[in-house]
């Protein structure tokens, strides 16, 4: 037996009957402190901080749920295009943006690209989606550039819905 616990022992049974029951209900009391403090406590605010991440997670996929469907549902309502061939599209829509197109090319995978040079980022991208709600058009590639106007140089390829 270890020295120090037959020292603990001896003092320990050399106490009254009373002070022997004392000391068991105070450590007793210590250890479940202790506990509680130690263990119960942390547990309980580690489950709630779960409970609260879970509902954090469960509102952001509704969130998404609800947004994969609204995506889903405009997918199904886009529009199918005008009919009208790609580069008179181009030309027509931006000239009504203001915008004057420097050069157009027609891709071998159905695609048409076109550059703009120092045009204003509002008017660009107000083009861009024009013609992607009003004429069923989706850009497969965008590249913009601060020109040294301000504006933007701009190449941006498109192809018709559902190419």
């Amino acid at each position: 037996m270890n020295p120090l616990f037959s020292q603990a022992r001896a003092w320990f049974e050399v106490r009254t009957r009373r002070e022997q029951v004392l000391l068991g209900v105070m450590i007793a009391m210590l250890l479940a402190t202790v506990a509680w403090f130690g263990l119960v406590s942390p547990i309980r605010a580690w489950r709630a901080d779960a409970a609260e991440r879970r509902l954090e997670a469960a509102e952001a996929l509704a969130s998404i749920q609800g947004d994969v469907a609204r995506i889903n549902a405009a997918a199904r309502t886009a529009p199918t295009g005008s009919g009208e061939p790609m580069e008179p599209l181009l030309i027509r829509t931006a000239e009504q943006a203001g915008l004057s197109l420097s050069r157009q090319q027609a891709e071998s995978d159905g695609a048409q690209t076109a550059w703009l040079e120092g045009a204003p980022p509002q008017a660009v991208f107000g083009w861009i989606a024009t013609l992607e709600q009003a004429h069923g058009v989706t850009v497969s590639n965008l590249t913009a550039l601060k020109a040294a106007n301000g504006g933007l140089d701009v190449q941006v390829s498109f192809r018709q819905a559902g190419r």
